[in-house]
């Protein structure tokens, strides 16, 4: 009997731990071994009403190690950070913080981040400011926040910005306008400074793809990006999320090219999603709809 058991607990410990110390199969499964970054592969897991009132584009950001998700809401011009209690499970999300960044510009379209949590970058569609740049004297934390850079209003005659994104360690950003269909890199010669911009490329994404785009994401390292828009003019067909592979780390040009496309068809939701956050392995994808919904995909 007690040989018996000897062999149980060593079959165990083998399943659990595996073979040269990779994971094992049905024990502690590892979220890496499943495909990061894949919109083809993600699956709706759940929902949370987070909002109570319509939430107009605003951008989102999912920080603090995947434990603070920001949405802006552009109507209000406020910025609201929610935290996790537990990481990934939006029923212990609830409202931490409220900030209000209508002084900036008007009509909140994205929001950014540093990846330390000390700065925080925000687009406005008009105003005094396209782009303001925030400090925070606790990371994370938008409450400590104050503006310190506004940039002018008019980025190579470029208005109505729809979702911001800062990348390649702060030496570039990005944005889409909602109106023209380009979006538009531009190379920042002092890393996070929007001051020493340069316009790098703009690339059509094409009337056959988007009508209006209001969001812009990306992978970790910039080989692939995400956009988030309306399938008609109008507003009034489907909404895509769609993932592009760029030709070289963090660029746009000479083209990016279509890998894959997410549907949400009006007949599904009750409500449109609007902006779009990749948790920082890929593996979760929350969704920020219209009407207040926040909806969780995942890939594992």
């Amino acid at each position: 009997m007690e040989n018996f058991k000897k062999i149980l607990i060593g079959l165990l410990l083998f399943v659990s731990i595996g073979v040269n110390g990779q994971q094992g199969m049905f024990f502690g499964l590892n979220k890496q071994s499943f495909v990061s970054w894949d919109l083809s592969t993600v699956q709706y897991k759940d929902s949370k009403q987070i909002f109570s009132f319509k939430v107009t584009d605003g951008g989102s950001y999912l920080g603090n190690s995947d434990m603070s998700l920001y949405v802006g809401i552009g109507m209000l011009d406020s910025i609201y950070q929610y935290n996790f209690g537990t990481k990934g499970d939006i029923s212990t999300l609830t409202l931490s913080k409220r900030l209000y960044v209508g002084s900036a510009g008007d009509s909140l379209t994205g929001i950014s981040f540093k990846p330390d949590g000390t700065m925080m970058f925000c687009s406005f569609k008009d105003g005094t400011c396209e782009i303001a740049t925030y400090t925070l004297s606790t990371a994370w934390d938008i409450s400590t926040a104050t503006i310190t850079r506004c940039g002018d209003a008019n980025y190579s005659g470029e208005d109505n910005l729809t979702g911001l994104l800062i990348g390649d360690s702060g030496s570039k950003f990005y944005f889409p306008n909602y109106k023209s269909r380009y979006l538009r890199s531009y190379t920042m010669s002092t890393p996070y400074n929007t001051d020493t911009r340069a316009l790098s490329y703009f690339y059509d994404i094409g009337s056959n793809i988007y009508a209006v785009v209001w969001d812009i994401k990306s992978n970790n390292d910039g080989s692939k990006f995400y956009l988030c828009g309306y399938e008609y003019p109008d507003g009034s067909g489907n909404l895509l999320i769609s993932e592009y592979a760029a030709s070289a780390e963090w660029e746009l040009y000479p083209a990016l090219t279509l890998l894959n496309t997410k549907t949400f068809k009006a007949t599904e939701w009750s409500d449109y999603p609007h902006n779009i956050a990749w948790s920082s392995d890929g593996l979760d994808l929350y969704v920020i709809c219209w009407y207040g919904k926040l909806l969780h995909f995942i890939n594992y």
